[in-house]
């Protein structure tokens, strides 16, 4: 298993923050008759099911001008940030940003699976993408699977205990899928157990729907790709 020059780099994001303010009080008089609780409610927030439709669809736009992508870091964040600064500016409100130091994820190179002795190569991309957040790494060791139940609707991946990978072979490259934590537990706990890579499949995923790209949430602790 290679994963290609996958780094962790530090850069300056942009956060944003939505703010609805609301109206306090309302009066009614004999002349006019009051609204029903729903209507009232929704003009006093100013938040209908179109606007909040509007609004999907332009971050959608953006997506898709963006290769799908607008994560923190990508351009297709930056045009998110100028699209809700000015849709609030537009609505009277003064809008501020602050800088901060975040970890984002970068992938410069594909990452290759190859199983040994035979012709089976998975694709980047289109069989497999990296975690969020993995570390870059060659290994070239034998698979191990833990757990495995395709049947199972509750995910029954192990390491979510303190014990879910003590059958790992030391060096071994983990198979394994999601359990009801975190997928950085998981990892950590398998390379707390020896493991020199972990492999999650997720076989509810298939090429049709579209590849998933899980994330490890954070790159801090993890050593192995």
């Amino acid at each position: 298993m290679e994963e290609g020059s996958a780094r962790i780099r530090l850069t300056s994001c942009l956060a944003f923050v939505l703010v609805v303010a609301s109206a306090c009080t309302s009066t009614t008089s004999e002349e006019t008759p009051p609204r029903s609780t729903a209507a009232t409610h929704e003009a006093a927030i100013g938040v209908t099911v179109a606007g909040i439709q509007k609004h999907l669809r332009a971050l959608q736009d953006i997506a898709d001008s963006n290769n799908g992508i607008r994560a923190a870091g990508e351009p297709g964040y930056d045009a998110s940030v100028r699209y809700v600064t000015e849709t609030l500016e537009k609505a009277g409100l003064d809008v501020s940003m602050n800088e901060f130091a975040a970890p984002i994820f970068e992938q410069t190179a594909p990452t290759t699976v190859r199983v040994g002795g035979s012709d089976l190569a998975l694709r980047d991309g289109r069989d497999m993408k990296a975690m969020l957040y993995s570390p870059s790494g060659r290994v070239s060791a034998p698979l191990f699977t833990v757990d495995w139940d395709t049947t199972d609707e509750v995910r029954p991946g192990p390491g979510c205990d303190a014990n879910g990978f003590d059958s790992v072979p030391f060096g071994a490259i983990v198979l394994a899928q999601p359990g009801s934590c975190f997928l950085r537990d998981q990892v950590i706990a398998a390379e707390r157990a020896g493991a020199s890579a972990v492999i999650f499949s997720f076989p509810e995923f298939t090429r049709d729907e579209g590849l998933r790209r899980p994330t490890l949430l954070s790159p801090a602790g993890i050593q192995i790709p």
